[in-house]
């Protein structure tokens, strides 16, 4: 993706898009924006496939657009349905479950340097 300086997007048009894609580890990730220390995505989950435990090395932001996750996250359970997000801190490990066809907005930021 050719790095921009602003991003207008059209997430029903995307998650069209996303729903047709292939499915790679049982999801679809369609990038649409991405700044050196800010990467958003949607992501595109088929009714119960399952995301498996994972980190990232930056903080995530996710945003259910449709459908029903649920994430696990330090032990805890989290139901998010559409209109309902969650964020973590860095390197923390989680998994997501999709409970219904669902789509969300994952966002990543990465900590900058001072």
């Amino acid at each position: 993706m050719e790095e921009q300086s602003a991003y207008i997007f059209d997430l029903d048009r995307i998650m069209r898009e996303a729903s047709q894609l292939t499915l790679s580890h049982s999801r679809t990730t369609h990038a649409i924006v991405s700044f050196p220390n800010l990467k958003l995505f949607v992501i595109y989950m088929p009714a119960e496939s399952v995301w498996s435990e994972h980190s990232t090395p930056g903080r995530i932001a996710v945003q259910v657009l449709r459908g029903h996750i649920v994430m696990t996250a330090n032990g805890k359970r989290y139901e998010l349905s559409a209109g309902c997000g969650a964020a973590f801190d860095s390197d923390v490990k989680h998994d997501v479950h999709a409970l219904s066809e669902a789509w969300f907005l994952l966002t990543v930021a990465h900590r900058t340097e001072k």
